[in-house]
Order: C-alpha cells, then structure tokens, then sequence
C-alpha cells in the first residue's frame, strides 16, 4: 500500500488487520499515513495531527495543551465546545477532566471514521460527557449565543485557514460569535497555524 508520500498504517496491536485506507467525506479526502515514524491524520493532503503507532492513546503536546491552557485559566469550568475532533486530543484531554458537558462538531464525519479505524472506539462516541454533532462549529456558536452563552470554554481547532470549510472560522465573525457563545468569564482558544503564514 505504497503512496507517495508513505505508507498506509494497521492499526496498533492488530498486525494482521487491513490498511486504513483514506476515506472520501463529504467535505475532503481524509487519510492516515505512516511518515517518518509517525502516522499523520491527513485531510485534503494536508497534515492536521499527529499519532505516535507505539503509544497512539498520548496526544501531541500543542493539541492537549490547547484543551488544558483555556481549562486551568478559567477558575471554575462546567461546559466545554470544542471544534474540530481531529485525531482526538483535545477532545479527550477535555473529557478527562471534571467539566460536566462537552460538545463536540465535526464537520467531517470522514475524520472520526478514519481515526476510529486507526485507534478503536473513541471517546467521543462512549464518554457519557461527550455530545457530538456532525456539523459546522459555526451552528453550535450560534446556538449557544441566542441562548446568551452557554460554555465556559470554546476550544477551536478548524484546518488551515484555506481549506473550504475552515476558512470561517478565522473571521471577525466568528470571533464575535465565540464571544456570544461564551458565559461570562467564559475562554476561547484557537489553533492557528503562524508557521506558514505571513504575520500580516
């Protein structure tokens, strides 16, 4: 299952299971592939996480933090949106503290497939504080916000700002709405990639 740019991974402890082979979503192309040691959840050709096969249950360091700096800055979290599941780790880092609700959008359901082949049941789909919604994040935000806020933490991760899909939520609009969102002393966090970006 050669590619050009590696190899399709078997999942960990399962040497005689199939390749997980990409999947077409509704939104992208989404994949996994083996490079250099590590398997790159790939969606539209692009990097969006990462997994380590020896220990595919520890989340990169950049993802769980992006959970763990919002939830120690506000002094008292109850409810949490996180947007994009992604390979899972901001996700889980959420759903392994004491908050009491954490809603999830995905809009790609191509993305939890391909994880889940990868690393078995996600948490996402058992924990009994997880509420997953295959859908724009943007819905949610919205929703929250005609109710007057409703998170204590909003936890963004969209893919690069170019990809179609993404793109929205890297706008003043979608900031205010977070905002909206929010309860008060309520925490937004984003991923944004500034390494392959201008500062401008």
């Amino acid at each position: 299952a050669e590619t050009i740019a590696g190899t399709y991974p078997t999942p960990p402890g399962r040497p005689d299971a199939p390749p997980v082979r990409p999947r077409e979503g509704v939104m992208s192309t989404v994949g996994l592939l083996l490079e250099r040691g590590s398997v790159k959840l790939r969606q539209g050709g692009l990097a969006e996480s990462k997994i380590v096969p020896t220990d595919p249950d520890v989340g990169t360091e950049t993802e769980v933090a992006l959970a763990l700096v919002p939830y120690l800055v506000h002094p008292d979290p109850r409810t949490a949106l996180a947007i994009g599941h992604g390979a899972g780790w901001t996700v889980e880092t959420l759903l392994a503290t004491p908050l009491a609700q954490v809603d999830v959008a995905e809009i790609e359901p191509a993305v939890l497939d391909v994880v889940e082949a990868y690393r078995g049941p996600l948490a996402v789909r058992r924990d009994p504080k997880a509420r997953l919604h295959v859908t724009d994040g943007r819905l949610l935000l919205r929703q929250a916000a005609a109710r007057g806020g409703t998170y204590d933490l909003v936890v963004s991760q969209p893919s690069h700002p170019w990809v179609p899909g993404a793109g929205h939520l890297f706008t003043r609009d979608a900031y205010h709405l977070a905002r909206s969102a929010l309860r008060p002393g309520g925490v937004f966090a984003q991923w944004l990639n500034i390494f392959n970006m201008t500062e401008d």
